[in-house]
C-alpha cells in the first residue's frame, strides 16, 4: 500500500491559478487555520435566479437577467415610484450559519446605473426589513459608469435566521441598475468573485 498526502489543495474558476486560500471550491477548511476567508457566503450569484424588485407602488419595478461584463447579471428597471423607497434584493438563502456576531465582513459587486446617486444602500436584514445583521451603508454611483463596489462592516448580534440582501434607495422613476459578481465574505479584504461552494456540487 501507499499513502498520498495533499497540502494546500485548491479548486477555482478560470484558467489561472491564484494563491492558496483556506476555503475554496473544494469546500474544505485548512486544518491549520479555521478560516472562511475568500468563501462566498451568498449562493446563486451570477445565475439567472433569486432576484426580486419592489417599489412603493407595489408594481413599479421589474427584474430581467442580462449579460453584463461577460457574465449573467440582474437588471432592475423602475417604471413608477412615487414614495420614499424602492428595494432590489436577493431571495437566495444567505449562509446565515456562517455569519458570526461582531465579526468583520466584506461585500463586493460590479454594477452600473443610468443615474448618478449616493442614495443607494446595502443591508442584510430579515424579510420584514428589520433586524439588520450587517449594515454596509451607502454606495456612490456615477451615471453610465461601471463601478466595482467594496463595502466592509461589522455584523450585529441579531439572531434571526431569515436574512436576505437588500439594495435600497431605488425610488427613481426611469432607473435602470445592473449588478453582477456579488460576493459576501469574512474579513476586511475583497477577493475576486467565486461561486459559493454549494453552487459547485
Amino acid at each position: 500500500g501507499f499513502t498520498v498526502t495533499f497540502n494546500k489543495l485548491k479548486l477555482e474558476v478560470g484558467s489561472v491559478a491564484t494563491s492558496f486560500t483556506e476555503t475554496n471550491l473544494v469546500n474544505i477548511e485548512n486544518a491549520e487555520k479555521n478560516s472562511w476567508d475568500g468563501r462566498n457566503l451568498i449562493p446563486y450569484t451570477n445565475q439567472a435566479k433569486d432576484w426580486y424588485a419592489r417599489s412603493a407602488t407595489g408594481n413599479g419595478a421589474s427584474v430581467a437577467y442580462t449579460t453584463f461584463l461577460g457574465v449573467t447579471g440582474a437588471t432592475i428597471t423602475v417604471t413608477q415610484s412615487n414614495s420614499s423607497w424602492g428595494i432590489f434584493f436577493s431571495k437566495g438563502t444567505i449562509g446565515r450559519s456562517l455569519i458570526k456576531s461582531n465579526q468583520i465582513y466584506t461585500i463586493s459587486f460590479d454594477c452600473q446605473s443610468n443615474i448618478t446617486s449616493s442614495n443607494f444602500f446595502v443591508d442584510i436584514k430579515d424579510g420584514s426589513s428589520t433586524n439588520s445583521l450587517i449594515r454596509f451603508g451607502n454606495i456612490n454611483l456615477v451615471a453610465n459608469t461601471v463601478t466595482h463596489i467594496v463595502l466592509t462592516a461589522t455584523s450585529t448580534t441579531v439572531t434571526t435566521t431569515d436574512q436576505v440582501l437588500y439594495l435600497g434607495g431605488f425610488n427613481v422613476t426611469g432607473l435602470i441598475f445592473t449588478i453582477t459578481n456579488l460576493k459576501l465574505e469574512s474579513g476586511d479584504t475583497a477577493t475576486p468573485w467565486t461561486p459559493a461552494p454549494e453552487d459547485c456540487t
